[in-house]
């Protein structure tokens, strides 16, 4: 069935070539007599006419390409780049869509030509059958036709029947992002290697400092004129210094080109590049001894890191929670940290034999996860049950963070270019520092602190005598 736009289209040229014929029949007639400007004029029309038919009937440079075949096989190169444009299945199939719907109107069309029920009506036509052809195979190699699943005896078909492959055109990939005090941190701009962050010193109990929050001894009663307790209030440095987290990984040419979901690069570069991130955290929130890498808040090299012991080993229990609440310099944005295994222990705190804390109201809905005001965040950057470090309460404003560069994925074919394979880089700039150096205290009577606090408290795992 020819479609009425190409039957608009014939007709259309036909009157054009009609009308062309007239006047060359007009020059070539030798009964006419015409001027030198009639003839001209006569010779531009015929001229005109012929472009205007050729335009109708689709005889243009650009669709006589097509009906030859098309240029898409050609590779490209240019100075610029000094390598050929490489298109993989993504570019192909989409290309192929806009080709089809160029030259059949329609997919409907496309699927009828292709499966037989109609012939095509030109080259063009052909030429994007034979690339869906082309397709086709590479994407499903071999004999389609011999590709079965066996089933049951009791099936219909006796046993086997024929299916098509099919896949999916996405890659499912389970996100990786880990929770840690770099979110929550301090932030400061850095632009060179190192900062450094101004602080009054309110930890240190020495020197007859009864009230190291100050950093002076004990206001006193004095007389008129009499002698004034005298401390001058003591100021010291953080240097925050910042370091560099990298990876690399390699992808075959081969793979980019085959992979027709579009998302294989991406999908590595988004799971590798979370990863840097991930690995950053880890040293800012654990395990960060602070030589030539940051000092992790709840690393035992943080002097102001305050460990409460447990009550009972490998468990967590009630009075754990209140002795770490009451121990903590409370602000905020506090919160609890917690280890995967952890919430189990929370989930079944109790008050006494009877009473359940209230985290789970009901087992139908989603857990309260906040505990004493705080909200509760899982990850798995902490240490799991029974192991010192699995229950945390940090307040992340004590706690200096700079990200001088951002994670930047970057990519070069230069690194193995005999072998055909692109490397790929992720890097990030950034570091970490607890602010105070000590716990806190209001008191401090004879040199030793009275109910110290910290804004970094976590459970040991030794048990309380």
């Amino acid at each position: 069935m020819i479609n009425p736009k190409d039957r608009a289209a014939a007709e259309a040229a036909q009157k054009f070539r009609t009308q062309a014929d007239e006047l060359r029949a007009k020059l070539l007639d030798p009964a006419v007599v015409m001027t030198k400007d009639e003839v001209e004029t006569t010779v531009a029309g015929v001229s005109a006419l012929e472009t205007r038919a050729a335009q109708a009937a689709g005889f243009t440079p650009r669709e006589e390409i097509d009906r030859q075949g098309g240029d898409d096989p050609l590779k490209r190169a240019g100075p610029e780049s000094g390598e050929p444009e490489v298109r993989t299945i993504q570019s192909r199939c989409a290309a192929l869509h806009t080709n089809a719907m160029k030259h059949f109107g329609s997919i409907e069309q496309f699927v009828r030509v292709g499966a037989g029920r109609s012939q095509p009506r030109n080259d063009a036509q052909r030429t994007v059958l034979r690339e869906a052809v082309t397709l086709a195979q590479e994407l499903f190699p071999g004999d389609l036709s011999a590709r079965t699943i066996v089933g049951t005896t009791d099936d219909a078909s006796g046993g086997e029947f024929l299916l098509p492959l099919q896949q999916e055109a996405s890659i499912f990939a389970v996100p990786n992002v880990q929770e840690g005090i770099l979110q929550h941190a301090q932030k400061y701009a850095v632009t060179g290697r190192t900062i450094r962050i101004p602080y009054v010193v309110q930890t240190d109990a020495t020197g007859g400092k009864t009230r190291p929050m100050a950093g002076i001894a004990a206001i006193s009663i004095v007389s008129e004129g009499g002698t004034k307790p005298t401390r001058e209030p003591t100021f010291a440095q953080r240097l925050l210094t910042v370091y560099k987290w990298a990876a690399i990984w390699k992808i075959g040419d081969e793979t980019a080109a085959d992979d027709f979901t579009g998302q294989g690069a991406s999908t590595v570069a988004q799971l590798v590049g979370g990863q840097v991130i991930n690995e950053m955290n880890d040293y800012a929130t654990v395990v960060g001894t602070g030589t030539s890498q940051p000092l992790a808040a709840l690393h035992t090299n943080n002097g102001a890191l305050l460990t409460v012991n447990r009550a009972t080993s490998q468990s967590v229990d009630i009075t754990d929670i209140f002795k770490m609440w009451t121990r903590h310099t409370h602000g905020a944005n506090s919160y609890w940290g917690v280890s995967r295994r952890v919430m189990e222990q929370l989930f079944a705190l109790t008050l006494s034999s009877n009473t359940l804390v209230t985290l789970l109201p009901n087992l139908t809905g989603t857990p309260v996860m906040s505990m004493l005001g705080y909200p509760i965040r899982l990850n798995d950057l902490q240490a799991t049950l029974g192991v010192a470090g699995d229950v945390s309460l940090i307040n992340p404003a004590f706690y200096a963070a700079a990200i001088r560069t951002q994670l930047t994925v970057e990519s070069s074919i230069h690194v193995e270019f005999v072998a055909d394979i692109t490397t790929y880089r992720a890097f990030a700039r950034g570091g970490g520092i607890p602010i105070p150096t000590g716990t806190f205290a209001y008191k401090a009577p004879g040199g030793t602190k009275t109910d110290e606090h910290s804004p970094f408290v976590r459970l040991g795992d030794a048990i309380t005598s």
